[in-house]
């Protein structure tokens, strides 16, 4: 087998050419194997014909020379496509976001043992136990000497999903027991977290009809070094039996989790009554929640707990929820200084909300899917007075902009700090000249990015140059995606 020589050559052009395949047929996963597969294949062992050719001859023996790809590389190419999955658009990189590599891999992990190693770091990256017989047959069958020792166990994104928790009689429920896919228990949480969480780097807690942790939990989360984002997802039962929810253990869990970075917590949510230590979120950089007049308070205490190093809000609300301005009030003071991105139904963000002033908020994002109304006048509001840069994520978002094209050249005069604008998933196809000259002939520069995570985008924008006097186009390369600024 032919060693890198670290020479560029044909086999370095071949790497080049199956990345840039890989890339095309991103989502194609089976094509992309039927190509490494080949290549396995060719530079296995030299052909039998040369091997007879070099035994007959009469001179000192030589290794035929292989053109083409060492098999090392495909570990390689594997990781970068792994890499992939973790790519973010703007959103959370969560597994029902995200390309599933296809069951028929793990065929191919009897190929040879560098492949066994290679697909099943690739396939366990991200795993998803959505119900108690799964979590039964991963407990069951998950064998270290086949999967790695546990220190190398490959799952780095765990989600358990439907899960119950076992505490103030709520296992007593009948129509739990009953359902035809019981729910994930507490214990066998535990478990799965003690098997396979060594390496977790983002875990994800779906509860159903009952919301909270045990000591057991606790215990268990509080040797993962890696965990740096959790996601904490809690739907709610029936409007005859809405739910129990436990915030104190709540907050138990986060105080066992001093590195975390990014902490999501959505749907219905109860937290009145959480106290946290000063010191316990303070390497938080992005809170992502729904926001809704029974959490406002607990909301409003993480924000101030972690505010030294928080530097995103994710903001969810519904649009009908009667004077929101008053529940942002208790958050005004906090929310400044950082880069807000609001979410909604319906309308994109309540009026009251938009006549709201932030005198020190520079970074707003908008992420809705309704798209915005067809008036400008959103545009200038108090909130975004003293605004500098907005972040559009995905071209749903697109009603409000596009009518700034038929609107006034002074449209945007009440917001005087207003320069750069960020679309967020936008393609080349979806980019529109008309909409850059409008923005352009308002002193606003447009910027590009196909996918870039929250704090990335915030480090971007830290960058930008106010001036008008620029390079007509500009294009950087970034980690994660392209980035293309007109000026």
């Amino acid at each position: 087998m032919r060693k890198g020589d670290g020479s560029r050559g044909e086999g370095v052009d071949d790497v080049i050419v199956i990345l840039h395949f890989c890339e095309w047929c991103k989502g194609k996963v089976n094509a992309t194997w039927h190509v490494a597969y080949g290549i396995h294949a060719t530079y296995q062992r030299p052909s039998q014909q040369t091997a007879k050719m070099t035994k007959s001859t009469d001179q000192s023996p030589m290794t035929p020379e292989l053109r083409g790809l060492p098999v090392e590389i495909l570990t390689y190419i594997l990781d970068w496509y792994v890499y992939q999955f973790d790519k973010s658009n703007g959103d959370s990189p969560k597994w029902w976001l995200a390309t599933r590599p296809s069951c028929g891999l793990l065929g191919m992990r009897l190929v040879c043992k560098t492949w066994s190693e290679a697909i099943i770091k690739m396939y366990f990256h991200r795993m998803c136990v959505h119900k108690s017989k799964r979590a039964k047959c991963i407990l069951d069958n998950w064998n270290h000497t086949m999967y790695g020792s546990i220190l190398l166990c490959p799952v780095r994104d765990l989600t358990i999903a439907r899960l119950r928790y076992e505490h103030m009689g709520i296992e007593g429920r009948g129509e739990i027991q009953e359902s035809p896919r019981p729910p994930v228990t507490m214990y066998e949480a535990v478990r799965l977290i003690e098997r396979l969480g060594i390496n977790v780097e983002s875990l994800t807690f779906e509860f159903k009809y009952s919301m909270g942790f045990s000591p057991a939990m606790i215990k268990a989360v509080r040797p993962l070094k890696n965990l740096k984002e959790l996601d904490i997802r809690y739907f709610i039962g029936s409007r005859d039996w809405p739910g129990i929810c436990d915030p104190e253990s709540f907050g138990n869990l986060i105080t066992a989790i001093p590195r975390l970075e990014s902490l999501s917590l959505q749907e219905g949510w109860h937290l009145d009554g959480i106290r946290l230590q000063p010191n316990t979120l303070s390497n938080l950089k992005e809170f992502s929640f729904n926001l809704c007049p029974e959490n406002i308070k607990g909301l409003a205490h993480i924000c101030q707990t972690a505010k030294p190093s928080l530097k995103v809000i994710d903001i969810r609300f519904a649009s009908e929820m009667e004077h929101a301005n008053v529940a942002f009030d208790p958050m005004k003071a906090i929310l400044d200084h950082h880069f807000i991105i609001i979410r909604g139904a319906g309308d994109p963000i309540p009026t009251s909300v938009l006549n709201m002033e932030f005198p020190k908020l520079r970074v707003m994002g908008i992420h809705h899917r309704e798209g915005y109304t067809s008036q400008t006048g959103w545009l200038h509001s108090p909130m975004l007075q003293n605004v500098r840069t907005m972040v559009v994520f995905h071209s749903y978002c697109y009603g409000g902009l596009r009518a700034l094209k038929f609107a006034e050249v002074e449209a945007l005069r009440n917001v005087p700090n207003f320069r750069h604008i960020i679309f967020v998933g936008w393609s080349d196809a979806k980019v529109d000249p008309d909409l850059i000259q409008a923005f352009k002939l308002r002193g606003i520069k447009c910027h590009f990015v196909s996918c870039l995570s929250h704090v990335k985008i915030l480090e971007l924008e830290s960058e930008f140059d106010d001036t008008l006097e620029a390079p007509k186009t500009k294009i950087d390369y970034l980690p994660g995606g392209r980035h293309w600024t007109y000026n």
